[in-house]
This record gives structure tokens, C-alpha cells and sequence, in this order.
């Protein structure tokens, strides 16, 4: 009965969980598309991951309806988003109280 028990709880832990993390890992020597998987560290990211911008200067063409759960530019990372005709970012639902995470740290710039 206690191995059924610890094996439900990590089950309805799992499911609980967030979701991941995923970093910009783009250079110059690869286009600065967002649907570019190779510009991410774990890939095109999903709607459960946070996106980290960490120590980039980074130009990002928003070229797809990205949507993840939260946003991190951090550790004096400069970012510049560009979007032609899509929803530059959805972050969560946009509603703030389901926003996971919309951080710009210090010396970090969002434009």
C-alpha cells in the first residue's frame, strides 16, 4: 500500500509542475527568427516553458504567435523584439494574475 501511495504522489506532483526552462542561445551566425529552434537551448519553446534572455544582446524577429508561460531578461541582456503582423508575445493568458513570470532585470534592457 505505501509503494502505491509514494507512486500517486509523485504521479500528482508531475502533473502539477510547471513546465520548463528554455534559453536563447541565437549568434549572429544563425537567423534571429523566433520559429528558429536553433536559436533556443531545448528548442522551439512551448506554452509551459519560461524563456530566459541571460547575459544576450539579442535582436529577435517575433515571426510566429509565440506563447509561453513566462519571460525572463536578465544579467544585463539587452533584447529587442520585432514583429511584422503577429502577436509579438502571449505570456500566459495576458490576464496579470495568470502571468507565471515577466521579469527585466537590473542593467537589463526591453525594448
Amino acid at each position: 500500500m505505501k509503494k502505491i501511495y509514494t507512486l500517486l504522489c509523485v504521479f500528482v506532483i508531475s502533473l502539477c509542475s510547471k513546465g520548463s526552462v528554455n534559453y536563447w542561445i541565437g549568434s549572429e551566425a544563425q537567423p534571429p527568427e523566433w520559429s528558429n529552434a536553433g536559436n533556443w537551448a531545448n528548442g522551439l519553446p512551448v506554452v509551459t516553458d519560461t524563456v530566459f534572455f541571460d547575459n544576450v544582446n539579442a535582436f529577435v524577429n517575433v515571426d510566429i504567435n509565440p506563447n509561453i508561460a513566462g519571460l525572463q531578461i536578465i544579467n544585463n541582456s539587452t533584447v529587442l523584439f520585432s514583429s511584422a503582423a503577429v502577436t509579438l508575445v502571449t505570456i500566459g493568458n495576458v490576464n496579470v494574475s495568470d502571468l507565471l513570470v515577466f521579469r527585466v532585470g537590473k542593467g537589463s534592457i526591453f525594448t
